[in-house]
C-alpha cells in the first residue's frame, strides 16, 4: 500500500511541475504562444510525461489491477486540480 502511495506522489508532483512550467498558462502567454518550445524545456517536458506514466505502467506489467485503478482515479483527478488551480483568465 505504501507504493502507490509513492507512486501517486511521483505522478502528482510531474504534473503539477508540467502545469506551472507550461508558457500557455503563465504570464507570458502573449510572447511565448508562437515560439515553439526547443531544447531543454522540451526534453523536460516529454521526460516528466514519461515519468508521470511510468508507475502506471509498472502496475500494469506487475498485474496489480486494482492498484493501477486506484493510482489512475487519483491521478486523474488531481490532474484537474492542477489545471483548474493553474487556470488565467480569458481577456
Amino acid at each position: 500500500m505504501t507504493t502507490i502511495v509513492i507512486y501517486i506522489a511521483i505522478s502528482v508532483t510531474c504534473l503539477t511541475i508540467l502545469g506551472v512550467i507550461d508558457p500557455k498558462r503563465s504570464g507570458q502567454q502573449k510572447a511565448r504562444h508562437q515560439q515553439k518550445a526547443v531544447g531543454l524545456k522540451s526534453l523536460l517536458r516529454k521526460t516528466l510525461v514519461l515519468i508521470s506514466l511510468l508507475p502506471g505502467i509498472w502496475l500494469l506489467m506487475g498485474l496489480e489491477g486494482a492498484y493501477f485503478l486506484i493510482w489512475f482515479g487519483i491521478v486523474t483527478i488531481a490532474g484537474w486540480l492542477v489545471a483548474l488551480l493553474l487556470q488565467t483568465r480569458a481577456g
